[in-house]
């Protein structure tokens, strides 16, 4: 039997414990790395946290420090191609005065200016329904016309358009750039609140973030601050000496009350304000009292309204406005002569020779208001050459087409003056085509291989009256050697098709182009109808001297606009002609004003 020694033994041990030792030590390692890092996890957490607190705490304290959305804005940057004039714009500074911050808060009130007299309701024909009552949401002429009896600006316009006050009684210029206005007293909201100087500062604030007009965004680009001194007076304080400012202050004056104080996101301010759009509360003479959606807006007199107009003897004056929605122009006249209406607007020279041997009615000339009749090109297609669109003006009997329709036409007065006539010489057209390279094929159009000289014509069935004269045109075009595929659609599927998708070569528009001003809106990109969609330096320059002095109508700068960019311009010029509105003769005392035909309708009597 053979028996282990002690050392053996002892070294078995000392290799256990050795053992022991290096797994003590590796697992000591182990826990020690954990540790590690739970505390750095721990560590990180804690400085997140804190970082966190900090900036809320920082966006708290700025949201909190005025009930006005103030937002300071730095000197502007220098753009070569002008494109500042379309993109964001910052609001001015709005400072509100210590004697207005501790001024004590007014209770509503109603002042009763005048009793409630005999009235008669006045009630007129619209062709689109409105979707909004909100004077800078409006983009529909009906909406247009029925915010401006609601809400009114400082500064207005009388009938030939010179500065007349508003809501601001007076003005004075204390400086080069300081225009201090006194706001009018005793002016009240449609739902009793008092008008004051917050109501001013607050619509400031809000007009950089609501769709504005080219006149309101060049107010906000040369307004440095507007200071809130006390309840009736506000100073506008420009970057620069304007050299007429009163023009710029003719924007619609904004409730502060009924909106919310905080509106942290664009989409909750824009909610907010479409709300006010279906309640609108202005200062005007006129409030809304129904709206049935579709069929008819009625809107009362406002029995708070600041200027006093007292009827003349033996007559009443107007207590309601109604917006009848009546989309065809047959239907208006059948309903007129049936007595249901009293009104029907901007008719045209041909209907309003049809109606003027009516009994009950009175055609009034609107005056310094032309209709101007042009065909629309669609420069995507085969009408972005030059020589085609110049073929096609040379090619129209703008005479026959004018004794065809409306005797009255003016060829010399268009858009842009007599630069834009163009004469008929149907043969020099042919010869353009023919030197281009379009070539006049056996099946009696003109193609440039492999290319077919064909082109869409897209018209609204509510021109169904205007039928010859569209029969004219596309013979015309077609003895040119032109492919024409005429299609008639409905109201909404012809806006669909010109605005958004753009699917047509040539329609047919008439339009209210007084200037360049009311011209680009369809021409640039940035308008709100945006036909063309011109882009680029020169037409950010052109774009920025339209909207830029107070002479953009005069010939010369129109003449020199036409004749610069006659090789751009997307319309074929046929004439214009003078716009009328039926009124019954029981109205008296009827003045249109020049930015809208409804100015001065709170002044308008009826005779019993």
């Amino acid at each position: 039997m053979n028996r282990q020694g002690p050392l053996p033994v002892l070294f078995s041990l000392l290799l256990l414990a050795f053992g022991g030792v290096i797994g003590y030590l590796i697992g000591s390692a182990q826990v020690g790395r954990q540790c590690s890092l739970r505390y750095e996890a721990r560590l990180h957490r804690c400085l997140e946290k804190k970082r966190a607190t900090t900036q809320h705490k920082a966006i708290h304290k700025t949201k909190t420090r005025s009930s006005l959305p103030v937002r300071r804005i730095t000197a502007p940057k220098k753009h070569d191609d002008m494109s500042f004039l379309t993109g964001p714009i910052n609001a001015p500074t709005v400072i509100v005065s210590k004697q207005l911050r501790a001024a004590p808060m007014l209770k509503p009130t109603v002042l009763k200016v005048f009793a409630a007299l005999p009235s008669r309701s006045f009630t007129y024909a619209e062709n689109e329904v409105p979707s909004t009552l909100h004077p800078y949401l409006a983009r529909k002429p009906v909406e247009r016309r029925l915010a401006r009896l609601m809400f009114e600006p400082l500064i207005g316009k009388d009938h030939v358009g010179r500065p007349i006050p508003m809501l601001a009684s007076s003005w004075k210029r204390l400086d080069d750039k300081t225009l201090r206005l006194r706001l009018r007293e005793k002016v009240v909201w449609h739902d009793g609140h008092a008008f004051t100087a917050y109501d001013v500062g607050w619509t400031i604030s809000c007009m950089a973030r609501l769709p504005q007009t080219l006149r309101q965004r060049r107010l906000l680009q040369a307004l440095h601050k507007v200071v809130l001194v006390d309840r009736s007076t506000v100073e506008f304080v420009f970057k620069t000496s304007p050299s007429a400012p009163l023009p710029l202050l003719d924007f619609p004056i904004l409730p502060k009350r009924p909106f919310p104080k905080k509106t942290p996101t664009n989409e909750d301010f824009m909610r907010a304000h479409r709300s006010f759009g279906k309640k609108p509360l202005g200062t005007g003479a006129f409030q809304l009292h129904s709206w049935r959606k579709a069929r008819m807006i009625r809107l009362k007199r406002t029995l708070s309204y600041w200027r006093r107009v007292s009827p003349q003897e033996g007559s009443r004056w107007i207590g309601k406005v109604n917006a009848q929605v009546i989309p065809s122009r047959e239907v208006q006249a059948g309903v007129f002569n049936y007595g249901a209406l009293q009104g029907m607007l901007h008719l045209l020279p041909h209907e309003a020779a049809v109606l003027k041997d009516v009994s009950n009615a009175n055609i009034h000339r609107v005056e310094g208001r032309r209709r101007q009749w042009v065909l629309w090109l669609n420069h995507e297609g085969l009408l972005g050459e030059y020589v085609l669109r110049k073929a096609l003006s040379m090619s129209l009997p703008r005479d026959v087409l004018a004794k065809l329709y409306t005797p009255r036409a003016d060829q010399r007065s268009g858009p842009l003056g007599a630069a834009m006539k163009s004469l008929y010489a149907p043969e020099k057209a042919e010869a353009l085509l023919d030197k281009a390279g379009w070539k006049m094929t056996v099946t009696g159009f003109r193609d440039r291989m492999p290319e077919l000289l064909s082109l869409r014509m897209i018209l609204c069935k509510e021109w169904k009256d205007m039928k010859k004269m569209f029969d004219v045109i596309e013979r015309s075009f077609h003895k040119l050697g032109v492919r024409m595929e005429v299609k008639w659609l409905s109201r909404k599927e012809w806006e669909r098709a010109v605005y958004e998708e753009r699917e047509f070569d040539i329609t047919f528009m008439t339009h209210q182009i007084d200037d360049l001003r009311d011209l680009m809106r369809y021409l640039h990109h940035a308008g709100d109808k945006a036909l063309a969609k011109m882009k680029g330096r020169v037409w950010e320059t052109w774009f920025e001297k339209t909207y830029k002095g107070r002479h953009v109508s005069a010939t010369a700068l129109r003449q020199q606009f036409a004749s610069h960019y006659d090789k751009t311009l997307p319309f074929l010029f046929l004439w214009s002609t003078p716009a009328y509105v039926l009124l019954d003769k029981s109205l008296m005392n009827v003045v249109f004003g020049v930015d809208s035909l409804f100015s001065f309708v709170d002044r308008w009597h009826v005779v019993k």
